[in-house]
């Protein structure tokens, strides 16, 4: 499994790095550390000339890749410099298409109420890459293996073969039993025809790995996934970002991106 890990070197990012080469290292997983890197105000306001400005450019490029080479000693793994500047997203999305990633890590800031109502950058990356990505919460404790992974989903609108598949592989990979965990507002939405067919879906997609079924009776989605966590002792959450409609956006926020800023864990999230 390849895995890019995305930092700009603040504080949070930092910490998220530092985690995920631990996770790596544990489990003798490739590394990309993709570096975004931006031009200082300072750099931008003294108008300098082109070829001034590549120098610089030049200079952080080389930096990056000597501090890759100290992490390739420090965590016994090879780990590959990807330095890009320009558009983020953008950028980020060519390098997992050239590296072939499978998985890519960010990390997230505090909760605010900003985050919640307009999002950020992980919010922004969870919403448009098509490659599973994990969040990790700041000031997380140190990386211990993953043992158990809740998988918070909605039965009743189903489950996509290739999701099962992607937990199924998250599951081998991490030596990890699946807990799945459907919250429903209505005790009635489990009692019609497709929810023996979801059943089955489930229980053929996850063949092979260790898994238990739960269902809860609750609106207070995020809450109820929390005490959950703390229940069983989770290690990773599992998410689907679901996609809205405009008008729909307005008064829906997607749980998955709601839970990148909230969660105690970290949170993996697989798109459709």
């Amino acid at each position: 499994m390849r895995i890019i890990i995305s930092t700009d070197f603040s504080p949070e990012a930092t910490a998220a790095m530092h985690y995920a080469l631990s996770a790596a290292s544990y489990y003798n997983l490739r590394v990309i550390v993709f570096h975004f890197h931006r031009l200082s105000i300072h750099a931008l306001n003294a108008r300098l000339p082109n070829n001034a400005i590549d120098r610089v450019v030049a200079k952080k490029k080389v930096e990056f890749e000597n501090y890759c080479e100290k992490l390739t000693t420090q965590y016994d793994i090879l780990v590959k410099p990807h330095f890009a500047t320009g558009d983020y997203l953008q950028e980020l999305e060519e390098c997992v298409a050239q590296h072939k990633g499978d998985l890519v890590t960010l990390g997230s800031g505090n909760k605010s109420l900003e985050q919640d109502m307009l999002g950020n950058t992980t919010t922004r990356v969870i919403g448009r890459l098509k490659t599973p990505a994990i969040v990790i919460p700041p000031n997380i404790p140190a990386f211990t293996p993953f043992k158990k992974l809740l998988f918070s989903c909605d039965i009743t609108r189903g489950i996509h073969a290739k999701v099962l598949q992607r937990v199924k592989d998250f599951a081998h990979t991490f030596k990890a039993e699946v807990e799945v965990f459907h919250i429903t507002k209505a005790v009635k939405q489990l009692h019609d025809a497709e929810y023996d067919k979801h059943q089955s879906l489930l229980k053929e997609g996850l063949s092979g790995v260790t898994y238990l079924y739960q269902n809860v009776e609750s609106d207070k989605i995020i809450e109820t996934i929390n005490k959950r966590i703390d229940a069983i002792h989770a290690d990773i959450l599992i998410m689907v970002p679901y996609k809205y409609g405009f008008w729909n956006s307005l008064v829906h926020r997607s749980k998955t991106k709601l839970m990148a800023s909230r969660t105690k864990i970290p949170l993996l999230s697989i798109p459709l």
